[in-house]
């Protein structure tokens, strides 16, 4: 039987005497394919590479420019700090506030320490990330361990509002703090809330929405307002 028409002496335009492509053609069809889609692969993670490098130099040196001031009043921040835009610092009290290495804060958060207590302080570890909207009141002491994730509209507080019988709560101020201390490597689920007096160990996992009133054991989950612990990890 002759060579169908389109035969190079290769094989790679080869068809069958019904008109369809041979297998060997096929074979090759695909193998060009994973060649372009493996190159193409290549490009894009490349491209992504770069792009996040670009992105992650930016967010530092516009970071540096927002914390410039902020040192100059006594902030004590290291170098390789991330910062958001829109964050409420406590302007009279900087020297009590101190970020770790490589801390990340996002934006629209609010730091309060009281202008009248010089001994009150917040602290924050190293590698520690926290997303938007948070809040974090100190009338005492708050220590943020190292290397934890607190997700977005979490809120610390080791004081309370005074409030009672004709008192009004919007003048009233605030309660002396009771020192709250998140442990290492914790992560913390979005819109938990942390009151005053709470100790929480390393490890541990705050599921979303948790209002945590009680101290909490090493290597615990815990869940529900009030928090309790579901499981040990």
């Amino acid at each position: 039987m002759p060579w169908p028409p389109g035969w190079n002496g290769i094989g790679t335009l080869a068809q069958s005497a019904y008109g369809m492509p041979s297998l060997k053609v096929l074979r090759l069809k695909v193998d060009l394919f994973k060649k372009r889609s493996t190159r193409y692969a290549c490009n894009n993670s490349m491209l992504v590479t770069i792009l996040r490098a670009i992105r992650s130099g930016l967010l530092l040196f516009s970071s540096q420019l927002r914390l410039l001031p902020l040192r100059c009043l006594g902030l004590k921040a290291a170098y390789s700090v991330r910062i958001g835009y829109g964050i409420e610092w406590p302007l009279g009290n900087l020297r009590n506030l101190e970020l770790g290495e490589n801390v990340s804060l996002g934006h629209g958060g609010w730091f309060y320490l009281p202008l009248d207590n010089r001994t009150c302080r917040i602290k924050v570890g190293s590698g520690t990330a926290i997303g938007n909207h948070f809040v974090i009141s100190a009338n005492n002491s708050i220590e943020i361990g190292c290397n934890c994730g607190i997700a977005y509209r979490v809120v610390v507080l080791d004081h309370d509002h005074i409030t009672g019988q004709n008192i009004n709560p919007v003048t009233s101020g605030i309660t002396e703090g009771e020192p709250v201390v998140i442990g290492d490597n914790t992560f913390v689920g979005t819109g938990v809330v942390i009151l005053r007096g709470v100790t929480i160990g390393k490890n541990c996992v705050i599921n979303a929405n948790s209002l945590v009133v009680r101290s909490v054991e090493e290597g615990c989950v815990v869940s529900g307002p009030p928090a309790k612990v579901v499981m040990k990890v």
